[in-house]
């Protein structure tokens, strides 16, 4: 408060207004220095220069305001002037305004800087918002609304922003501050190695930059069918790729204010294959002249004739010594030569046009020069010509192992005819089928087998066998006809044999004997193999095998639907099984003295029964292929129907309540146990009813098909529809009320007026109020009171039905009271007013009769000049038309005659004062 005053010496004085206690004095936040303090009569003086400024410490209102009082004294201080108040001002302290904003940034210095204003006025309305943007721009507006705030660059890092509002009373807030960080926008770079291959773990290491701030985020995403990896440390990523080709891996940063970089992708940026490396082994013995190894190395593009080998002949721990005459080669398919039998360690590593590269070991055996042909014929005294002659091998080498067989089943006959195997080992077993043949009785053949342990002109032995092969039966099985489960035993007679060759046969299998009886019945259904053996006397033996089938046996099943009762539709379904073939003949017998019934089809139908009895109905069915069923024998209860009976009600209606009468029975007597289901067909109340005599509300005239559906204990229903037509309107009750309006003591009529509708009335009920009741048909009442009154009124018609009931009211009147003064007087000429002494009642009516010398004969009090005695009578009618009447005699004094002289001299006029009329004055 900035206060200036004529130069003068002032004293200020600062305090509360009155009603504020000490505790809550509202102070100045700082006062000014006094220029002297002085102590006159007891009272310390502060003097100032005129012209201070004071602020205050927080906001008080207009009923608590401070109040400056203001006193001049004399021009010098010395205490002589005056120290008389000469201005108090009271002062009003408002709040000050509150700056507040919110921003927002992206982080970038590119990004613009969205501000939000949340000040607020105080007491006051905000017209002034001050912007200090810390980089020598600053905006003075009249609106909250605040463009967006870009800056040219990132600076420091950072800009404090400032906001000072200012009120439409002029107070300024203090200053907000909000910080808004930026940077620059980072640059995301990585490096990957030199050569990277599928498989390998590929290190990405950042090499990202930043001009402003530092980076705090990396995401990387390496294309390697993993999520994308968000880290907040520059650390090397390192991935894995299971296929080769151009990837897309990806980098961006962002600063530690958010900025982000633009998506890094390192340009052909590419995963290589790798070799899949792969050699075929020699197969050597110690005396050949070297070792050949064929490379078979390959890669997924194609490009393994750009390769580089290194080969390692001996790479076991420990060497074999003496070791191969060359221990590497760079040779896409070199030979060695080796010095030892032994167990060696080939490796080769194969390194593909990219540097990528892989490596194989596997073992490898150089063998011994002596191996020894060695096998063993099975069974060789009984061989036969229908069946494979088997050798077994055990040949074996000085060391390490046999490499190949050559078999000779014939040498003698077919000496060049040999059976190589290039994997042979001990206990392998190697088979031959000679030409069958029945005559002669018997061949011989020789068996060589040769043993190599490295190449095949050299580390080899074979050996000889002489077998002689005997001739074999021969026998035939044509196909064997099915059967049926139930049938009789049956001879097989579909085999035959080669009389050539002699021996004995025989049977074998499920349900046959050795002579080939056949017996189904000893067996389940299902297909059963029959083997026929025939064995010649040299113990050679030729077999057939047939698959018999034994059909199974047709199952006839049936069943009814629920219930089974007398005069129904019986459903019949026939779910019988054929189990094979087709079911052709169905055989029912009903056991209800009708004919056994034949069918051809397992359709469902219906069949009913006149007589309540158990039935043993019975079925059976037979198949196309000749199979019959067991006879399928069920006791079948057919059991009484129900007789529905009931009996309508009469029905009035809004009661509309109906009560059914059920008189149904049963021949069993069981109709205690009766199910009852009632269906009233009443579209306002659809509920059905399960009582044994229910009672019904219909809302409306019918008719209504009525339905009872009776179930008996055994579920059989049978059920009854009748119309139900006795349903009747209500009779609407009316009368009339002659008259309407009564007086006291009078009597009223009252006329019937109701219409039965469905028949005429017959009988009346009338409450004629006060306790008076009638039943004739139009009665008549004299009232004794007063009042309003209600007729209540209704009727029964010819079916008993109860009209709705009316009620309508009479009113009764009472009469007016009215008492007149009897007679009264009035001068001639005069005028009097004619007022009864007593007058009650409402809505009154003044009639005066006659309504001569009358002002009006209407008015309650009129006015009447009368030149005669007259009567008057004055009719008073109240509500209802009610009225009495009194009369009142006006009686008129004449006016005397005054003579002006009067000559009393005894002539005879006017001798004396006759007043005439004199009389009738009191």
């Amino acid at each position: 408060v900035p206060l200036t005053f004529l130069p003068t010496t002032l004293k200020w004085d600062f305090s509360a207004a009155p009603n504020i206690s000490p505790a809550t004095t509202i102070g100045p936040l700082n006062s000014p220095t006094p220029t002297q303090t002085k102590t006159v009569n007891g009272q310390t003086l502060n003097y100032f220069s005129p012209n201070q400024t004071f602020t205050f410490a927080r906001s008080n209102s207009s009923a608590l305001r401070d109040t400056i009082k203001l006193y001049t004294t004399s021009s010098t201080p010395d205490g002589c002037g005056s120290t008389d108040q000469v201005y108090s001002i009271p002062v009003t302290v408002k709040d000050a305004p509150t700056a507040s904003f919110t921003l927002s940034n992206a982080g970038c210095v590119t990004d613009a800087v969205q501000l939000t204003d949340n000040s607020s006025g105080g007491n006051g309305i905000l017209v002034r918002w001050l912007w200090d943007f810390a980089d020598g721009t600053m905006a003075d507006l009249t609106t909250a609304s605040i463009p967006a705030k870009t800056y040219s660059s990132a600076g420091s890092g950072s800009y404090d922003i400032k906001l000072k509002v200012v009120s439409d009373i002029g107070c300024a807030s203090t200053q907000a501050v909000q910080t808004v960080k930026i940077s620059t926008k980072p640059i995301a770079s990585f490096t990957t190695p030199g050569i990277t291959c599928v498989n390998d773990n590929i290190s990405f290491t950042d090499a990202s930059t930043i001009q402003v701030g530092s980076i705090g985020k990396w995401t990387w995403n390496l294309d390697n069918g993993g999520a994308a990896i968000v880290n907040t440390s520059n650390a090397a990523q390192a991935a894995t790729y299971t296929s080769y080709g151009t990837k897309n891996a990806t980098l961006q940063v962002e600063s530690s204010t958010g900025c982000k970089s633009d998506v890094y992708t390192k340009p052909q940026f590419s995963v290589n294959p790798t070799p899949e490396v792969g050699f075929v082994l020699p197969e050597i013995c110690l005396s050949d002249a070297s070792a050949p190894f064929t490379d078979t190395s390959k890669i997924v593009d194609g490009s393994q004739a750009q390769f580089t080998y290194l080969w390692n002949f001996n790479v076991g721990t420990p060497a074999v010594s003496p070791g191969p005459n060359t221990v590497s080669s760079t040779a896409k398919n070199p030979a060695v030569k080796y010095n030892k039998a032994a167990n060696y360690q080939v490796s080769l590593k194969v390194t593909s046009k990219d540097g990528c590269a892989a490596t194989l070991t596997q073992p490898f055996t150089v063998n011994g020069a002596n191996p020894t042909a060695i096998y063993q014929v099975q069974k060789i005294n009984g061989l036969c010509s229908n069946d494979s002659v088997r050798i077994i091998n055990n040949s074996i080498v000085d060391f390490g192992n046999v490499t190949r067989l050559d078999i000779y089943w014939d040498f003698a006959n077919a000496p060049s005819v040999k059976i190589p195997d290039e994997n042979p080992y001990i206990g392998k077993s190697y088979a031959l089928r000679y030409p069958d043949f029945q005559t002669p009785a018997s061949k011989n053949y020789t068996i060589r087998l040769v043993a190599f342990s490295g190449n095949v002109a050299t580390c080899t032995n074979g050996v000889n066998t002489a077998v002689v092969v005997n001739r074999s039966p021969k026998v035939g099985f044509t196909t064997l006809p099915g059967i049926c489960n139930e049938s009789s035993p049956r001879q097989i007679t579909q085999t035959s044999f080669d009389a050539q060759v002699p021996g004995t046969f025989a049977y074998t299998g499920t349900g046959v004997n050795s002579t080939g009886l056949y017996n189904p019945q000893s067996t389940t259904a299902g297909t059963y193999p029959i083997k026929y053996l025939y064995t010649s006397n040299t113990g050679c033996r030729d077999s057939a095998i047939k698959n018999i089938t034994v059909w199974p046996s047709p199952v006839a099943q049936w069943g009814v639907s629920s219930p089974l009762c007398q005069r129904n539709d019986i459903s019949f379904t026939d779910s019988s099984v054929a189990n094979y073939s087709n079911i052709t003949q169905r055989i029912w017998n009903y056991d209800d003295g009708t004919a056994v019934v034949t069918k051809t089809s397992g359709a469902s139908y219906t069949r009913q029964f006149a007589i309540a009895k158990t039935n043993n109905i019975s079925l059976q069915v037979f198949t196309d292929s000749g199979c019959r069923s067991t006879v399928n024998v069920q006791a079948i209860p057919i059991h009484y129907l129900p007789k529905p009976a009931f009996v309508l009600p009469t029905i009035c209606l809004p009661d509309g309540k109906g009560q059914f009468t059920n008189q149904s029975t049963i021949d069993d007597g069981s109709d205690g146990l009766f199910s009852y289901l009632w269906a009233f067909n009443d579209p306002t109340d659809p509920t059905p009813s399960t009582l044994k005599e229910p009672v019904h509300k219909y809302a409306a005239l019918g008719p209504y098909p009525v339905q009872l559906k009776i179930t008996s204990k055994d579920g059989c229903m049978d059920s009854l529809t009748k119309l139900l037509n006795t349903i009747y309107p209500q009779p609407k009750a009316n009368f009339t009320i002659i008259p309407t309006d009564i007086c006291l003591g009078d009597s009223a009529h009252f006329k019937d007026l109701g219409n039965g509708i469905s028949s005429a009335a017959a009988s009346w009920v009338w409450d004629l109020a006060g306790g008076n009741s009638s039943t004739v048909q139009n009665p008549a009442k004299k009232f004794t009171d007063s009042g309003s009154f209600g007729i209540v009124y209704y009727f029964y018609n010819g079916q008993g039905c109860v009209s709705d009931t009316v009620t309508k009211s009479i009113i009764v009147y009472p009469y007016p009271k009215l008492t007149l003064i009897h007679s009264t007087k009035v001068l001639e000429g005069g005028i009097i007013a004619i007022k009864p002494i007593f007058v009650y009642g409402t809505d009154l009516k003044y009639l005066w009769t006659p309504a001569l010398y009358l002002d009006s004969d209407t008015a309650s009090v009129p006015k009447s000049t009368p030149a005669e005695d007259i009567t008057y009578k004055l009719t008073l009618t109240g509500k209802g038309n009610c009225s009495v009447s009194d009369t009142i005699f006006i009686k008129v004094l004449k006016t005397p005659d005054v003579p002006n002289v009067f000559s009393p001299n005894g002539d005879g006029i006017n001798d004396t004062w006759l007043i005439q009329y004199l009389d009738s004055y009191p």
